[in-house]
């Protein structure tokens, strides 16, 4: 006790004393005009630096100093601090550590506080971390300094973290990457160390490399050819679709009727599907592309698994001439053939759904969609089939009649020619038709315009002279005729006239031997005579012969004791007593011929 006591007095005098007569002390007046360093003037607890009674010499309080006179206490320097009082100066203050701060007046440093602030030795306030940062040195509440995240790594509110497998990054960066699809492997900084080999492939941040699932493939040398498992790719036949995903050529699914699609890729983890047939074409299925319907006679609507035949009496209709969409009805005044509707015209019509014009009848004339005959020409006009007006007659021709046929073509027009006259040029009339040559012979008769007619070859046994309206007969067995004779011939001498009637002899011919002619008719010579080719008359045969000869005058000579008398058929015998031989006519020409042999002494 008595050692505290002696201490404290030591103390007490001490601080008295350097108050007391460090200090300017005025004892008359009781006030101080000026503190020694370490103090300064106060009065009722308040800086006050006038000299006045009452006022006192306050010890320097921490985190300042002071110079002592009538000064006010002073903030210790930023980056500095005093943790006791009785500071007499800025260098009684403690320069702050690194790792802490010091603002001005403090009177103990504060550590900077987390990972996310630094300071260096004598700082007034802790420096925020630089993006891309990570601070260093002291502890995770008093960092020192920062360093420039290293590539493969990141910093974030000041700390490093290391990027790990499938990850990378550059020198500063806030985040790690992922390395990029298609790539696998570990590297610092590289987006891709190494790109995944044909048929597999990688998702961003993988570390390696998966096969494609089957039945799918990619191949190439850049990341983007294997990136994540749709780089895996199916080629799909035409005709065909993956309706879930992930099928392949074992269960993919085929298009149905009326759909197509071409042969194509997909992406593992898509679907595909096949497109609805446009109108004007047609997809069986199985299709790997539409197909035209192919032409004005078919059609089809969209969707159409076959194109339907255009019904007959319709036409087509939509898209092109060879895609069509649909089909109508031919409305009247037109025809439809193959699918096409075509106008009917002037001169023609037709009823709906036709696949034909008609021509407006022939005799008729005017326009009406659905009518054969709008109205009949007149008299001296006549019409075609299909004309839309009616025609005069020409010069010397005629009609007449309230029906379409008694106008119906230029035909109806007709002429009367007078008898032994002749149309030869079509079209030609009474001032310049044909005169019948001879042997021709024409009755008056009646031509249509357009035609022309003839005159008759005369027939054989008559004959025609020019311009003869009918055939005259030769009249006897003394003329003739041929065909086409303008007039009759005279029967030759020896010669009988043949064919056709006593009246229309047609030809002669020359009397047969035998035979005799006489004004145009043949007789027969008979027994006992004869005749040669073309005789007028007849000849006995010759006396001492016999026998029938159409020739011949002697056909066979009598035999012995026989005779016969000329023009005889027969031989007769000699008379009794008589007789006669030999081989000539005239041996036994006549009972003259047969003798008698008269005894010596007697006679006849």
């Amino acid at each position: 006790m008595s050692r505290f006591l002696r201490i404290f007095a030591v103390f007490f005098s001490l601080v008295f004393i350097g108050n007391a007569f460090g200090a300017g002390y005025t004892c008359s007046t009781k006030r101080y005009t000026s503190c020694a360093a370490g103090y300064y003037m106060t009065y009722n607890g308040s800086y006050n630096g006038t000299a006045q009674a009452g006022n006192a010499c306050t010890i320097c309080p921490k985190g300042k100093y002071c110079t002592g006179g009538t000064a006010n206490a002073q903030n210790c320097p930023g980056g500095t601090y005093r943790s006791s009082t009785g500071g007499t100066s800025s260098s009684s203050c403690t320069t702050c550590s690194a790792g802490y701060y010091c603002p001005a007046g403090a009177s103990s440093q504060t550590a900077c506080g987390g990972n996310t602030k630094y300071s260096s030795s004598g700082a007034s306030s802790c420096t925020d971390v630089t993006s891309g940062y990570y601070t260093t040195g002291g502890t995770s509440t008093t960092r020192t300094g920062q360093t420039k995240c290293e590539a493969g790594n990141y910093c974030s509110s000041g700390v490093k973290t290391a990027c790990g497998a499938g990850k990378y990054s550059s020198a500063g960066a806030t985040s790690c990457s992922n390395i990029t699809a298609g790539c696998y492997g570990t590297s610092a900084s590289s987006a891709c160390p190494a790109v995944c080999g044909d048929n597999k492939y990688s998702n961003a941040g993988a570390s390696t490399c998966t096969a494609c699932p089957t039945g799918y493939a990619n191949s190439g040398t850049t990341a983007a050819s294997h990136a994540g498992s749709a780089s895996c790719k199916i080629t799909v036949t035409g005709g065909y679709y993956i309706g879930t995903a992930g099928d392949n050529s074992s269960n993919w699914d085929k298009c149905a009727g009326g759909t197509y699609k071409a042969s194509h890729t997909v992406a593992y983890g898509s679907t595909s599907s096949c497109s609805t047939c446009s109108a004007g074409y047609y997809c069986p299925a199985g299709a790997s592309s539409q197909t035209e319907c192919g032409g004005n006679t078919k059609y089809s609507s969209s969707g159409a698994s076959s194109c339907t035949d255009v019904t007959s009496g319709y036409y087509t209709t939509g898209g092109t001439s060879t895609t069509r969409t649909g089909q109508t009805k031919c409305e009247a005044g037109n025809y439809c053939s193959s699918g096409v509707k075509t106008a009917c015209g002037a001169g023609k019509y037709s009823s709906a759904g036709a696949t034909s014009c008609s021509n407006i009848t022939a005799g008729c004339y005017g326009t009406s969609a659905s009518s054969a005959c709008p109205a009949v020409c007149g008299d001296n006009k006549y019409s075609n089939a299909g004309a839309s007006t009616c025609t005069a007659c020409p010069t010397g021709y005629a009609n007449s009649g309230t029906t379409a046929a008694s106008h119906a073509g230029s035909a109806s027009c007709k002429i009367t020619v007078t008898g032994g006259y002749y149309i030869g040029t079509a079209g030609d009339n009474s001032s310049n038709w044909d005169k019948c040559a001879g042997g021709t012979y024409k009755a008056s008769h009646t031509v249509a315009y357009g035609s022309t007619s003839s005159c008759s070859t005369c027939s054989a046994g008559y004959y025609c002279p020019a311009g003869a309206s009918s055939q005259t007969e030769c009249g006897g067995n003394t003329k003739y005729s041929s065909s086409g004779a303008s007039s009759c011939s005279t029967v030759s001498t020896g010669y009988y006239t043949t064919g056709g009637t006593s009246t229309t002899r047609t030809g002669q011919t020359k009397c047969e031997a035998g035979n005799y002619c006489s004004n145009g008719v043949k007789t027969a010579c008979g027994g006992g005579k004869y005749s040669s080719a073309g005789a007028t008359s007849c000849s006995n045969i010759d006396a001492g012969c016999y026998g029938t000869s159409a020739s011949s005058s002697c056909p066979a000579v009598c035999g012995d004791n026989k005779y016969s008398n000329a023009g005889a058929s027969s031989c007769s015998s000699c008379p009794t007593g008589y007789a006669n031989s030999g081989t000539t006519a005239a041996s036994h020409a006549g009972s003259a011929s047969c003798k008698i042999t008269v005894t010596g002494g007697y006679y006849i």
